[in-house]
């Protein structure tokens, strides 16, 4: 089993519809699959512009891990329903497979762990492929994934430049190089045959990373933290004495756990800072990411106060993330997700 995350930057920049294409060439292709979310999606009018969003269709046979609530209120019809032990924010999470095709509104697990458990459930009812819908403001659960599709487009800014910019961040931070280290439940510092653990799994600030620095010794070590941190962290990082940095390696879970706090330039730009201070940085586990699609549609505000439908140039976006990335840039509306689906077999090959 393969599980994939579809992330999508901000709202409507073309997630669903990526998600969607990757679902219609699995179907097309016999390929069985399953397809959940962190969090809440389906939602017919986006709730903030209340234009109309591209939403899920599930053919017959799929398999989806949702909220029971949202089963009896999807288009579809569904079979072999089976309870997870598990909570969604709309209510118990349930595992059934699509007996008639339709609309389907997914709400999934928000905790990594919890997500696991779906995903190994989708699996047992034969999935190859599992589809997670998710967001770049609610990425951490996926780091249990096995690949990122980033979905980046002008609703999250009109500054190509800058859309390029994050693209680049986040496929260097998903790239780190890996460190094959048993990961500990708590941010452990090991040195000189001895560990000293922290009461937390995460770096969430400046006062988690002083009690952190206190602890360090001169000579080599190892830091390893095993879930989230934030830029505010790798910025108290980034302030450790340079005669302590050097010789130490710091060891996080995998690149998404970098993610968190929705400033990939940002904490791209403190890793390097760790790099100059003498820190080597690792993850334990890579999470590559396999490709980015682009959508130039931005819901434009007018001055009567409602939304519209607007977009920048489509040529210029895709040339600028082409430039930005060396993973494929694909406009998913021509492809069909049949690039996508190519490069998935790639990874199968391996």
């Amino acid at each position: 089993m393969t599980c994939i995350a579809v992330i999508g930057t901000a709202k409507n920049t073309g997630k669903t519809t990526t998600m969607s294409a990757i679902m219609n060439a699995s179907s097309t292709e016999g390929i069985p699959y399953g397809v959940t979310s962190i969090g809440y999606d389906g939602e017919e009018l986006d709730s903030i512009t209340l234009l109309p969003k591209p939403r899920l269709y599930f053919r017959e046979g799929v398999h989806v891990a949702t909220a029971r609530e949202c089963l009896e209120a999807s288009e579809a019809g569904f079979s072999s329903v089976e309870m997870l032990p598990l909570e969604s924010a709309l209510g118990p999470i349930c595992v059934a497979t699509v007996s008639k095709a339709g609309l389907v509104i997914v709400a999934g697990p928000t905790r990594s762990r919890h997500l696991r458990i779906t995903a190994e459930a989708l699996a047992r009812r034969g999935s190859r492929l599992v589809l997670v819908d998710g967001a770049l403001g609610r990425v951490s659960p996926a780091s249990v994934v096995d690949l990122v599709v980033l979905a980046q487009g002008a609703s999250r800014s009109r500054d190509v430049a800058r859309l390029a910019g994050e693209c680049s961040a986040i496929e260097r931070l998903l790239a780190l190089p890996v460190k094959h280290v048993s990961m500990p439940g708590r941010v452990t510092y090991r040195a000189a045959g001895r560990s000293v653990s922290l009461g937390t799994g995460s770096l969430m600030d400046e006062t988690n990373v002083n009690t952190l620095l206190q602890r360090l010794s001169e000579g080599s070590g190892q830091i390893l933290v095993p879930n989230a941190v934030t830029c505010a962290a790798l910025s108290a990082l980034g302030l450790c004495p340079p005669g302590l940095a050097r010789g130490k390696s710091l060891v996080f879970a995998d690149g998404i756990r970098l993610l968190v706090g929705n400033c990939a330039e940002r904490s791209w730009e403190l890793v390097q800072r760790l790099f100059a201070l003498g820190f080597t940085v690792w993850v334990a586990r890579s999470i590559p990411l396999l490709a980015v699609t682009a959508n130039p549609y931005y819901p434009r505000l007018d001055a009567d106060g409602t939304y519209r439908d607007a977009y920048v140039d489509k040529q210029l976006l895709l040339r600028a993330l082409r430039e930005a990335v060396t993973v494929p840039v694909i406009d998913v509306r021509e492809s069909n997700g049949r690039s996508l689906m190519e490069l998935v077999y790639k990874q199968w090959e391996r």
